[in-house]
């Protein structure tokens, strides 16, 4: 993508759709690989960079936006992660941004991703530091109760729950443990499905989970001193 380093705000724009959609550059294909929708090329460190600082610009960010570009950076996962650093940069600090995010259903394109890498996964699965960046992503958008109501529906949400907890070792991975249970906890509240889903079912696996979670997070007790929990109260909705 050298020839792009000339260009500027909007000019920088349309030459990345170009490059997303595979129109200035063919995609690699590989045999069984099925291409996503939105990006099939991979999104490189510098171009990433010099698209976050022009997204800064929030007249450049919304005609990013009303052009699919945000669908292009969840899509963009499939090939890297830099679409994740722009994403986790811009999206808490835009409250329309993460509401056109919601109607164009990518939190569910997160949980979706993040079950196909563990779940589904054939290859390698997803490493932690990723999980953590979108279950905090996730966890900030279920405070809004619109987004909590949709992704309480999804059944695939305890399933994930219970895959990723056992996918990691709790002791080394408590603020990733923490967001991900801050994100459950959150879509409990209200009047969302995800909660009577809970109840209509046999927990046994789920609660099982929760106790061990539990038993683990007592013996790091002495650093409790170093919990800001008025921070801590800022994520939950359950009081």
């Amino acid at each position: 993508m050298a020839n792009s380093e000339s260009l500027k705000g909007k000019e920088f724009l349309d030459f990345l759709f170009d490059y997303f959609s595979g129109k200035s550059h063919a995609p690699v294909k590989q045999p069984g690989v099925h291409l996503p929708k939105n990006c099939v090329n991979e999104l490189k460190a510098d171009e990433a960079k010099k698209l976050l600082d022009i997204l800064r610009d929030e007249e450049l960010m919304y005609y990013f936006n009303a052009k699919d570009g945000f669908k292009a950076l969840v899509d963009s996962m499939n090939f890297g992660f830099e679409g994740l650093k722009i994403l986790s940069e811009l999206l808490p600090k835009n409250k329309k941004l993460r509401e056109d995010f919601q109607r164009q259903h990518q939190y569910e394109a997160f949980i979706d991703f993040i079950y196909k890498r563990n779940v589904r996964a054939e290859g390698a699965t997803l490493p932690n530091e990723h999980v953590l960046s979108l279950l905090v992503l996730l966890e900030n958008a279920s405070l809004d109760e619109t987004v909590r109501s949709n992704l309480s529906e999804k059944n695939k949400i305890k399933d994930l729950f219970l895959i990723v907890i056992r996918a990691i070792e709790i002791k080394d991975n408590i603020k990733l443990v923490s967001s991900l249970i801050q994100f459950v906890s959150n879509l409990c509240y209200g009047q969302g499905k995800f909660r009577k889903m809970l109840a209509a079912e046999s927990p046994v696996d789920f609660m099982a989970t929760i106790e061990a979670i539990l038993k683990i997070t007592e013996k790091e007790e002495e650093n409790k001193d170093k919990i800001d929990w008025a921070a801590e109260g800022e994520r939950s909705l359950l009081k």
